[in-house]
């Protein structure tokens, strides 16, 4: 397996998701990934019933930025209230260091369904053989 420049920016976004997971801790990390996961869920299922408010597809994708907004921030602020303060400070970062590498895995196996990214990376190529 070569390493090609694809698996460097794979490579990246996994370590600055670790350490953003390390700095903000378990619970910023997880209201992350939730509230990540949330909007997702409504940009793909919230786009049909969008059509009562307009046929201009500029309009409706303006529409549904501005509600993955509000709601990535609601989700966000409620899980951190929920998770804050469960764990010691120690504790809390590590934490968050592993759910900041369990985002990077799962960035790296949803960048692994795409062709044209299992042409420019090895890692994705070998994630996809095993994978899909």
């Amino acid at each position: 397996m070569q390493i090609q420049a694809a698996d460097y920016v794979l490579a990246g976004i996994v370590v600055v998701l670790a350490l953003l997971g390390l700095i903000r801790g378990f619970s910023g990390a997880f209201a992350f990934l939730v509230a990540s996961a949330a909007t997702a869920a409504l940009s793909v299922y919230g786009w049909p019933p969008t059509l009562h408010i307009s046929q201009i597809v500029w309009v409706r994708a303006s529409a549904m930025v501005v509600a993955d907004i509000v709601l990535f921030g609601l989700v966000r602020i409620i899980v951190k209230k929920i998770v804050n303060g469960l764990l010691a400070q120690p504790v809390d970062a590590i934490a968050g260091c592993i759910v900041g590498l369990v985002c990077g895995a799962m960035v790296v196996l949803a960048s692994s369904y795409f062709p044209f990214v299992r042409e420019r990376s090895a890692v994705a190529r070998e994630v996809a053989v095993h994978v899909w």
